[in-house]
């Protein structure tokens, strides 16, 4: 009897020794420092951008608090008109990974997670960037998201 709950306190602990190992693994993979699950695709997306300025969503006060895996979710639920209010957009455009928009004479692109905005000066620059990351989308007004 003592032997099997030697043996069987013996089985937990290496069960759960090993899951808080797979843990840190997964979490040191997941921040992309053992290259497995780096930003491969958002760096290849980085040295693709031209004629465009790229700035931080930590310095945005709308996103400040929100974990960056979370930006998508929360922009599904928002009212469109209103973040567009808010953030002082005259048209946006989204689909499942990049959301686009206009402000004043700025064109914006945001791949949703990603900690960088890229600002450009022309319609024209943004619609280039978003053709060789293979997109398209379109820019549309307020009235389009009642």
């Amino acid at each position: 009897m003592r032997f099997s709950l030697r043996m069987f306190m013996g089985l937990i602990r290496t069960v759960v020794l090993s899951a808080i190992v797979a843990a840190v693994v997964l979490v040191i993979m997941f921040k992309g420092h053992m290259g497995l699950w780096g930003n491969e695709e958002t760096a290849q997306a980085d040295h693709l951008v031209q004629n465009g300025i790229n700035y931080s969503l930590e310095d945005n006060k709308l996103f400040r608090n929100i974990p960056l895996t979370q930006v998508k979710n929360i922009f599904n639920f928002m009212d469109k008109q209103e973040f567009m209010a808010v953030s002082g957009l005259s048209r946006i455009g989204y689909n499942d990974d990049y959301l686009i928009a206009e402000r004043g004479s700025d064109y914006l692109l945001y791949r949703f997670g990603d900690k960088n905005i890229t600002l450009f000066q022309s319609e024209q620059d943004l619609q280039n960037q978003l053709k060789a990351l293979g997109q398209q989308i379109s820019l549309q007004e307020k009235s389009a998201y009642q």
